[in-house]
C-alpha cells in the first residue's frame, strides 16, 4: 500500500519545496491543505500514514489541528510532525505537548526533514546520496 502524507502549510512557496522534494518519491502519495480545516477534513476522509504541519495557520494553529487529530479514533495513531519558524523552547515544548512526535524549524533543513519522513512514514526511503 502507498504510504499517505498530509502537508499542511499556506506558504505557496513552502508547498512548492514540499512538492518537489516528494514528487522524486513515487512511494509517497501527498496531499495539501492551506488552512486546518482542509486539513482536518482530508484527514477524516482518507487514511493517512504521516502528518506534517505549520504552527501557523490561517484559521488555527498546528498544534491545535495536532490536537484535534489526537482527539479523533480514526486518526489518533497518525503521527504528526510540528513544522515553524518559532523556536522558542516554550513554543516547542507546547506543541509537542499536543501529541505531535517531532519538531521541525522553518526554514527547514532537507536532510533533516527526509530523514524524519524515513523514520516515521512506513516504506519511504529518502535516497540519500552516498
Amino acid at each position: 500500500m502507498t504510504p499517505r502524507l498530509l502537508y499542511l502549510d499556506d506558504n505557496p512557496s513552502n508547498v512548492k519545496l514540499m512538492r518537489m522534494l516528494l514528487s522524486l518519491r513515487a512511494e509517497v502519495l501527498l496531499s495539501v491543505a492551506r488552512d486546518g480545516a482542509e486539513g482536518l477534513s482530508l484527514a477524516l476522509a482518507e487514511p493517512l500514514d504521516l502528518v506534517l504541519v505549520d504552527l501557523h495557520l490561517p484559521d488555527m494553529r498546528g498544534d491545535e489541528v495536532v490536537r484535534r487529530l489526537k482527539a479523533e479514533e480514526r486518526t489518533s495513531g497518525v503521527p504528526c510532525v510540528i513544522m515553524s519558524a518559532e523556536t522558542d523552547e516554550t513554543v516547542i515544548r507546547d506543541a509537542m505537548s499536543t501529541g505531535a512526535v517531532a519538531f521541525i524549524p522553518k526554514p527547514f533543513d532537507v536532510e533533516e526533514l527526509l530523514s524524519t519522513i524515513e523514520e516515521l512514514l512506513p516504506g519511504f526511503v529518502s535516497h540519500k546520496s552516498a
